[in-house]
């Protein structure tokens, strides 16, 4: 399982983006309303930004779009590139991996499909990587209508969209990974959405989720010597 949540595209200077709609800004890449998108007037788009300090990356997250293919190129402070590789998308929300890049100073995004170009989310950074959960997992779907019911047994209502959710429990985690993940809690607490892979070997089965923390459990040390600890975060699709 992995989350990426510390977006380096929050921090890049200059960012902008080509071809895009006047309604539209470049800051709607990383706001936390993934679906107040980025939209284009043509089929492909370049998007660009900088960094004033060197940054490692080695994943790249992607949501709510329309885009077939993305190249991401990353370059030093001298402008020689670092990586340059095209990626075949997959979902509309998903992530992908690469080699780690170290010393990366700017980045170039070129998407590219077949109708004009909208991009609701796009994150860089390096991902964190929590201990495999246990295989009971469960996977809530999130129902989020209203509805009333007479007397008479009718019924009526508001239909909305649903969401979905999933609650892990992480066994046998040790104290400095223990650490990573109260700093990585500390960081999103509940209000912020971020990528989550549950499956990072399976996203057929298992798709990567635009998400937040809706609860953590409190670390139970285990009945065993040593520090050894579990505990639960359940989340929620965000839209």
């Amino acid at each position: 399982m992995r989350v990426l949540y510390n977006n380096l595209v929050e921090s890049a200077e200059d960012l902008a983006m080509t071809n895009l709609d006047s309604n539209s800004t470049p800051e709607y890449l990383y706001d936390p309303y993934i679906e107040l998108a980025c939209f284009c007037t043509a089929s492909a788009s370049v998007i660009t930004g900088n960094w004033i300090d060197a940054m490692t990356v080695d994943s790249m997250a992607i949501g709510y779009h329309n885009a077939d293919f993305a190249r991401l190129i990353l370059r030093d402070l001298a402008g020689d590139e670092l990586f340059n590789q095209e990626l075949a998308l997959e979902a509309a929300d998903s992530i992908y991996y690469i080699s780690s890049v170290q010393g990366a100073y700017s980045f170039e995004v070129q998407l590219s499909g077949g109708e004009p170009i909208y991009i609701g989310f796009l994150s860089f950074g390096e991902y964190l990587e929590l201990p495999r959960f246990t295989t009971g997992w469960k996977a809530p779907l999130v129902v989020n209508s209203i509805a009333s019911k007479s007397l008479g047994g009718q019924v009526s209502g508001v239909f909305a969209r649903h969401l979905r959710g999933a609650e892990v429990t992480l066994p046998r985690i040790t104290n400095d990974k223990l650490d990573e993940i109260v700093e990585y809690v500390a960081a999103v607490q509940t209000c912020k959405p971020h990528m989550v892979d549950l499956y990072p070997e399976a996203h057929d089965k298992v798709p990567a989720r635009y998400a937040h923390i809706t609860e953590v459990g409190e670390p139970v040390k285990r009945d065993e010597s040593g520090f050894y600890w579990n505990m639960s975060i359940t989340y929620e699709e965000a839209r």
